[in-house]
């Protein structure tokens, strides 16, 4: 039996734990090449999850995303370190012309209009 390891994509990667891949559901978002795109799946269907890994992969790196070192943000190794977050999926793989394309280049916002039960 394996480990539960939930959470978003990069905590599930990060903890080496197993992921269905899923990766080209960003070579589907550029292929349509649309403005908007509607989400509509029933509970507990991946939304959450997927959308973490359009997050993961168009996202720019920021300073958010980096621990400071003597007082300075390596922006490029954690760049290197969320691609290897990829290295083994079918979209790093096998569609590398436009991974290295889109990989960290758009500022992603991401709302989260979930409603929390706990007080």
């Amino acid at each position: 039996m394996l480990p539960w390891v939930g959470g978003d994509f990069g905590h599930i990667a990060r903890k080496n734990g197993l992921i269905v891949d899923k990766m080209l559901i960003c070579k589907a978002l550029i292929d349509y090449n649309v403005e908007a795109i509607c989400v509509c799946l029933p509970r507990r269907f991946g939304k959450t999850f997927n959308l973490s890994i359009v997050e993961e992969f168009f996202n720019v790196v920021t300073s958010n995303d980096v621990k400071p070192v003597d007082g300075a943000f390596d922006l490029e190794a954690s760049r290197t370190e969320r691609l290897k977050l990829f290295e083994e999926f079918l979209l790093h793989t096998t569609e590398r012309e436009l991974f290295d394309e889109h990989f960290c280049r758009y500022p992603v916002i991401r709302i989260n209009f979930k409603v929390s039960t706990k007080s």
